[in-house]
C-alpha cells in the first residue's frame, strides 16, 4: 500500500511540474504574440444581435431594444470577439442577467473637433462590478482584478484568464475607429461605439 501511495505522490508531483511548465509556455507565447490583423468592412449593424444570440451558454443575455439597420465600420470577426469577451466576464465575475442596449449617437463631438455617427452598444450585468482603484488598470495588458481571486471558490472559471481580455478589447475597438468605456453601476457596464457608414 505504501508503495502505491508514493507512486502517486511521484504522478501528482510530475503533474504539477508539468503543469508549471504549460503556464510558463502559455505566458511566453502570448508575450511573443504579433498585434492580430483587425480588417476593416462595411457590415450590417444587425449582425451585433446575431453575436449575442450565439452567447445563450452564459446565461439570460436580454436586450433591452434592437440595433438601428445601418452599415457599421467594423471587423466582424474581431467585434464577435469583443462581444463574446464582455458577455464572457459579465457571466464569470458577475453570474447575473445580462442587459444588453442600443443606441444611437448622431452627431457625437470627437477628439479631432468633428462630429461623428455612432452606434453605442451597452453590455450591463448586476454583480460586484471592479474595484474603483482597479478600474484604470483593467484595460491593461496582463492585470486581472482582484476579484477575479476572491470569487474562486464561489465561481471556479473566475479563475480562468490571462488578463488579456479587455486589453484586447481596446486594442480592437480602437483599430475600428470605435470606442470603449467602462464603470461601475450597480453592477459593470462597458459601452462600446461602432462608427457608422
Amino acid at each position: 500500500m505504501g508503495d502505491i501511495l508514493d507512486k502517486i505522490r511521484v504522478i501528482s508531483a510530475k503533474a504539477d511540474t508539468i503543469s508549471s511548465l504549460m503556464g510558463n509556455v502559455m505566458h511566453s507565447t502570448i508575450n511573443d504574440l504579433e498585434e492580430p490583423d483587425v480588417n476593416i468592412t462595411e457590415a450590417d449593424s444587425r449582425i451585433i444581435e446575431d453575436y449575442f444570440g450565439k452567447l445563450k451558454d452564459y446565461g439570460r443575455i436580454i436586450p433591452d431594444n434592437h440595433i438601428t439597420p445601418c452599415l457599421l465600420y467594423m471587423d466582424p470577426l474581431r467585434m464577435e470577439q469583443v462581444i463574446d469577451n464582455i458577455v464572457g466576464n459579465s457571466y464569470k465575475y458577475a453570474g447575473t442577467d445580462i442587459h444588453v442596449s442600443f443606441t444611437d449617437l448622431n452627431d457625437m463631438l470627437m477628439d479631432d473637433g468633428t462630429y461623428g455617427r455612432f452606434i453605442k452598444i451597452t453590455v450591463r450585468d448586476f454583480g460586484p462590478g471592479a474595484g474603483e482603484e482597479e478600474l484604470p488598470l483593467l484595460t491593461e495588458k496582463y492585470y486581472r482584478g482582484s476579484r477575479a481571486a476572491d470569487l474562486t471558490d464561489i465561481r471556479p472559471e473566475a479563475a480562468q484568464g490571462y488578463g488579456l481580455g479587455l486589453y484586447n478589447v481596446k486594442w480592437y475597438m480602437d483599430k475600428m475607429g470605435g470606442g470603449l468605456d467602462y464603470y461601475n453601476d450597480n453592477g459593470f457596464v462597458v459601452e462600446l461605439l461602432l462608427r457608422k457608414v
